[in-house]
């Protein structure tokens, strides 16, 4: 039978044993100080490798323009991960987020007096797409930029509990960044205008102004024989109407709302500073424009922004 015919080979084998049983126990500690040594040079080129991969940096120069290359990769053990990659040139830089977050503890369960809950959510999954153009002479600079962005799974709070949107949402940033140099610096222009944009899908969900300007005009010299630098100007800032959101004091935090609509408002500040060596003065008149004791308007529902108010400040250095 198959037993019997197998069986000779099985002695055969067996007879050899005590023949073969030196050698392998003189090849083991060769054999085992050849399996260290590679798992000891596998995890430091892993090594190498993963910090080559999350700090690396590459730096080239082609012609008369330099660009500088960045990435960087984190992974956690519940497969979160985060990726950035920043290219940057003289007139030219963009950059790429794609991230993978996994909810905060206060959003997946909560105790309170108030609220409680206990939600079982997915990880939000964001990409950001960034692009800007550096326009730079002695008299100006023009920078141009948009960003664009996609969240899947974004949660947000509704005030008593955190729910998650089923629905890819999109929102676009559109800025445009102008300084104006004048009468050999002497006088400056900043200004920054912001036009936002989203999808369909991201009403009462994501809220906020679509447009936002920033300018400042001031005048910068040195005064008293060179020796003291001083800034005198104005900060015009200007929102529009957007429902914006709540705080709730009890929780700590900020929640959507779409009832309190925030008006438009253009605002007025006046400051001058002056730097002594480490002593620095400041003094700014917040929201000049505020004529009326009544007028004013709200930073977010039902919590009025500063009225008319002169702040006086002192900063000093204590180093050289």
């Amino acid at each position: 039978d198959l037993l019997s015919k197998r069986a000779p080979s099985l002695r055969r084998v067996g007879s050899n044993w005590p023949e073969l049983a030196p050698s392998c126990l003189m090849l083991a500690p060769s054999c085992l100080a050849v399996a260290l040594v590679g798992i000891l040079v596998f995890l430091v080129l892993f090594r190498v490798f993963w910090v080559l991969l999350s700090t690396f940096c590459w730096h080239r120069q082609l012609c008369l323009d330099c660009f500088l290359l960045f990435y960087n990769f984190e992974i956690k053990k519940s497969s979160d991960y985060r990726l950035k990659v920043d290219f940057k040139s003289k007139i030219f830089e963009a950059s790429y987020l794609s991230a993978l977050y996994e909810p905060k503890i206060f959003e997946r369960i909560y105790l309170g007096n108030h609220y409680s809950w206990e939600n079982n959510f997915n990880s939000s999954f964001v990409n950001n797409l960034n692009a800007k153009i550096n326009l730079e002479n002695r008299f100006i600079t023009f920078s141009p930029s948009i960003n664009f962005y996609t969240i899947k799974d974004h949660i947000y709070f509704v005030g008593d509990n955190h729910l998650q949107a089923d629905q890819v949402i999109t929102f676009n940033q559109f800025i445009v960044d102008l300084k104006l140099k004048l009468l050999n610096n002497k006088i400056n222009f900043d200004n920054k205008f912001t036009y936002n944009l989203s999808s369909n899908s991201a009403n009462g969900i994501l809220n906020f102004p679509k447009q936002t300007l920033y300018s400042k005009l001031y005048y910068n010299g040195i005064w008293f024989n060179n020796t003291i630098p001083v800034q005198l100007g104005t900060i015009i800032s200007y929102r529009s109407e957007f429902y914006g959101d709540a705080y709730d004091p009890i929780t700590q935090n900020f929640y959507v709302q779409n009832e309190f609509m925030l008006e438009r408002y253009l605002r007025f500040d006046l400051f001058f500073t002056m730097q002594v060596n480490n002593l620095r003065i400041f003094l700014k008149m917040n929201h000049f424009n505020q004529f009326d004791s009544f007028d004013g308007y709200f930073i977010t529902p039902y919590y009025p922004a500063q009225k008319k108010v002169l702040d006086l400040g002192v900063r000093w250095y204590f180093f050289n």
